[in-house]
């Protein structure tokens, strides 16, 4: 992780998570609960105030570019964001 990433406390720290753990990359996808998943987990850890599920995305959308796909896993539907992935420390969040 960055440590050199400021984070506003005041805020709700879409932005510095994105910088320190979520990557774009070509072909890859993470599904929406994940990806809030750790954003929350790391909300929590950091006394940081979180943002909805939709307000999430929103401002995602203002930070990195990724596209939205919807497919069937085990007959249900999961709603993935393709073109970005979890960091290893990112993913490491959804541990503990």
């Amino acid at each position: 992780m960055d440590e050199s990433i400021e984070i506003d406390p005041t805020g709700d720290g879409v932005e510095a998570f994105a910088a320190m753990y979520i990557r774009q990359v070509e072909g890859a996808r993470v599904s929406q609960e994940d990806l809030f998943r750790a954003y929350d987990i790391w909300t929590e850890q950091q006394d940081v105030n979180g943002t909805t599920k939709g307000w999430f995305t929103r401002k995602l959308q203002d930070i990195v570019n990724f596209d939205v796909d919807r497919s069937r896993v085990d007959g249900e539907r999961v709603q993935f964001y393709t073109g970005l992935t979890l960091t290893q420390d990112g993913y490491s969040l959804l541990d503990q």
